[in-house]
């Protein structure tokens, strides 16, 4: 534990503990489906187009519960929400080895889903409290360490349980850590809301209200697009690699099992060297640690390319592998960029609205399974474009990273002492049409009851940040606040809600 603390820079060890516990139980379930695949879909006399639409209804049905719950847990406390799930996921996974008919599976699969409903929200938005951001990069590598960890446990364990006795036992057997691991959690107390960022609402707004702000966050919204693409890849190449092993290279339970157990020790390699130089990044630059997860995105997609082409086995395994490092690094250093763009009062649902976002991607994974029961190979190569296209939106949003972060800063200097009168506050504010930039860097600050005129020659950019100020344009960097609400990237209709009007001349 001390060594855990110091690894944390002095911050408390016991909560990422519990969560990590929590994710990993979770984790033995996901995987053992995923090993075991092959036997389940023999012994239900399906192929791998059904497993990729029961994989998909599990995807649906995570958002769209997620969202609800997120929105609960925003606006009250989420430890309970937390153990109320590892208690129903548990219970659907030991009923998923009972399964006496594939309908009875699909229930339960779409039933253990809800591990990945407060595993990601509910626990991101713990996370993001009980860990200030100079240590939140590792606390979330850690709780994806949980992944791997798991995985392995249930590959190596699992696959040798399945191959000697069948699938059934494995999941009837991991019901057991999961009672455990909720006895530890009833030890954790909740954290207070807003801790280490700005409380930007006294209270969480409602579903729709929440859902209008978190897409006004523009660095967000891009790394929403782009969880679509990649997810709808990540998603199909899931359901893909178990029968390529099997049908393209013969690899049994037991090999896929110890197969998927390295990549996911590999995984662990990466996440710990990983997050230690994704926290020194986002310490100086965030916008530097999110390049660097958009630049190891374009690593996996030329990977993906590789096990595609892949004529053996061993040349499989090195692209495999390569993946399996990329996502363990990616997946905290994304939960960590979220977590500090998302304001404390809607960091649930920032998480939970992305996997809504995600499900755009959901197609892809489909048709890349209906491919895969006449050519795994183009399947798999197929999955590649995909995943490169949601990198790029991952470039994208770099450019307005910093800046919605600095926005919850609680010594940002719009805010001012308490009880200040300053109206409208514009800081940094950059806008371009297309190359060419327009504003660099302006600053604008106007009190209560004050008139302001600003002058300045044809084309200086008057007009430009006037419209900026009233959502006509969207800035390329720098934020704006009116009354005290953050407007930048709102809409026109939005900003005349808050107060803001634009009477052109003449008028």
């Amino acid at each position: 534990m001390n060594r855990l603390r110091t690894y944390l820079a002095g911050e408390a060890a016991f909560p990422i503990l519990v969560l990590f516990l929590l994710n990993a139980v979770d984790e033995f379930d996901t995987r053992l489906f995923e090993v075991l695949a092959p036997d389940i879909a023999r012994d239900f006399g399906v192929g791998v187009g059904t497993f990729g639409f029961i994989n998909a209804i599990s995807i649906v049905v995570v958002p769209l519960i997620a969202v609800p719950i997120a929105s609960r847990g925003d606006r009250g406390k989420r430890m309970p929400i937390a153990i109320l799930g590892a208690a129903a996921w548990g219970s659907f996974s030991v009923l998923t080895g009972a399964a006496p008919f594939l309908a009875f599976l699909m229930v339960m699969r779409a039933g253990s889903s809800m591990g990945k409903v407060v595993n990601g929200p509910i626990h991101y938005g713990l996370i993001g409290e009980f860990y200030s951001p100079r240590s939140r990069v590792r606390a979330f590598g850690l709780h994806s360490l949980a992944n791997p960890v798991g995985g392995v446990v249930a590959a190596v364990i699992g696959g040798a349980l399945a191959e000697a006795f069948g699938w059934r036992l494995p999941f009837l057997l991991f019901g057991i850590p999961t009672v455990l691991a909720i006895v530890v959690a009833l030890r954790l107390r909740e954290p207070a809301r807003g801790t280490h960022e700005v409380v930007e609402q006294p209270d969480a707004p409602p579903m729709r209200e929440a859902w209008r702000t978190l897409y006004q966050l523009r660095s967000l919204r891009y790394q929403w697009f782009g969880l679509a693409w990649c997810g709808g890849a990540v998603v199909g190449i899931g359901t893909l690699v178990p029968f390529f092993l099997e049908e393209e290279f013969g690899v049994k339970a037991f090999g896929r099992g110890a197969i998927i157990a390295t990549g996911q020790v590999i995984a662990t390699l990466a996440t710990v060297a990983g997050t230690a130089i994704m926290q020194n990044r986002s310490n100086e630059r965030p916008s530097s640690a999110l390049r660097l997860l958009a630049g190891a995105g374009v690593v996996a997609g030329v990977a993906l390319a590789g096990c595609a082409a892949a004529p053996n086995l061993a040349l499989f395994l090195v692209p495999l592998f390569v993946i399996f490092a990329v996502f363990a690094l990616v997946t905290p250093g994304l939960a960590s960029i979220t977590a500090l763009v998302a304001p404390p009062e809607l960091r649930s649902m920032g998480f939970a609205v992305g996997g809504v976002v995600a499900l755009g991607g959901l197609p892809f994974a489909i048709i890349g399974a209906q491919v895969g029961n006449t050519s795994l190979r183009w399947a798999t190569a197929l999955m590649t474009p995909v995943f490169l296209r949601g990198v790029a939106y991952f470039f994208q949003a770099t450019r307005y990273v910093d800046d919605d972060i600095a926005r919850l800063d609680p010594d940002a200097p719009h805010r001012g002492p308490e009880g200040a009168d300053i109206l409208l506050s514009a800081r940094d504010v950059t806008v371009s049409y297309g190359p060419v930039q327009v504003l660099f860097g302006v600053n604008l600050e106007v009190k209560r009851g004050e008139i302001v005129a600003l002058l300045g020659t044809n084309g200086s950019g008057k007009s430009t940040i006037l419209n900026a100020i009233s959502g006509l344009v969207e800035p390329t960097g720098g934020n704006i606040w009116f009354d005290g609400e953050f407007i930048t990237g709102g809409v026109m209709y939005e900003c005349v809600t808050h107060g803001v009007e634009y009477v052109l001349a003449g008028s």
